[in-house]
């Protein structure tokens, strides 16, 4: 019996031609990471349906990201460690963050960036 795979969806295995060659080694589930979509989804649903309508078993697997805050300089610039931003002065953010208290922590860009609320809708780049 062949083992069942789950392969996800891009620019590599993104044709009806590879989508066969990947079911007969055992890909069963096609996984679509809607943070990283740089395809027509419309379209690779509707081959994955002929497919299906062709009798190949194959599934769908949405893989949405979880929630996200986002957050932009009103002006382009080169933000420093310890830098001072003021929400809706400098930077907007897509998040509510009535609930910060002071000297909490908010994790941007993958934590790659750390910002200290320092109440008062001030945030201290860290």
């Amino acid at each position: 019996m062949k083992p069942d795979y789950i392969c996800t969806m891009g620019p590599s295995i993104n044709s009806n031609e590879m989508l066969i060659k990947l079911y007969e080694k055992g890909m069963r589930i096609i996984r679509f990471n809607m943070s990283h979509i740089d395809y027509d989804l419309e379209d690779i649903v509707k081959r994955i349906n002929i497919l299906k309508n062709k009798g190949y078993k194959i599934e769908t697997l949405v893989d949405t990201k979880g929630p996200e805050i986002r957050i932009k300089l009103k002006e382009n610039r080169i933000v420093k460690r310890n830098d001072i931003l003021v929400l809706y002065e400098d930077l907007e953010i897509s998040a509510n963050i009535s609930n910060l208290k002071e000297n909490d922590i908010l994790l941007i860009d993958d934590a790659q960036i750390a910002l200290s609320f320092l109440g008062n809708k001030k945030f201290k780049v860290l």
